[in-house]
């Protein structure tokens, strides 16, 4: 991953973050753990609180190969597209959804009482934070070449650490777009607080 693209990634983490937490801030609890069809769907915390939950598994793998790829370390080489596989395993998380991922076990998120909005945010907010130090740490490593296990899927062909920060930056764009179509629904406890916030954001 040459620097363009490390800087382009951590820009890109740092948009999600933002705008993520200008949906969640202005929400009353009653907002962040409201559920839309009789509890049915998620809320807006348990988009939050998957994501922090998927991000933590993601970058504990990546933690893993990497403390035994390091004999691997060097300037990087070329630029590190993903492979026709991996892209198309990024491609799938994108929004709008192509297809309904149900997801695995171990992130579905908590039932909406469990946690306030302040605890789930920080789990969060300090998942980035790993994400960004690690693309700091690895500027001499070749995370293109080094690949990890999959921790949900353990089927699918390894992707590289490169292709992984890829997936978690597509994967928190589709659930922000989510949590933004549970928050502009009619009957969302604060709709009038989000409509202010969105003007706010717009102008």
């Amino acid at each position: 991953m040459l620097d363009g693209e490390r800087a382009a990634l951590r820009a890109e983490l740092d948009r999600l973050e933002g705008e993520l937490q200008a949906l969640v801030a202005p929400l009353s609890p009653e907002a962040f753990h409201w559920q839309p069809d009789g509890g049915t769907r998620w809320s807006v915390g348990q988009c939050v609180d998957h994501l922090a939950s998927a991000n933590r598994a993601y970058l504990d793998a990546f933690d893993r190969v990497l403390a035994r790829g390091t004999s691997r370390a060097g300037a990087p080489r070329l630029a590190g597209a993903p492979s026709r596989l991996g892209r198309w395993f990024i491609d799938l998380q994108e929004p709008p959804p192509r297809r309904r991922l149900p997801a695995p076990r171990k992130i579905r998120p908590r039932p909406a009482a469990s946690g306030g909005p302040e605890g789930v945010w920080a789990s969060f907010a300090a998942s980035q934070q790993r994400a960004r130090a690690l693309l700091d740490a690895t500027r001499a490593i070749e995370v293109d070449r080094i690949r990890f296990a999959n921790p949900f899927f353990a089927g699918l062909p390894l992707f590289t650490v490169g292709e992984g920060l890829r997936i978690v930056a597509a994967h928190e764009r589709r659930h922000l777009w989510q949590a933004r179509r549970v928050a502009a629904r009619p009957d969302f406890p604060d709709r009038a607080t989000h409509e202010s916030g969105q003007r706010g954001s717009d102008q």
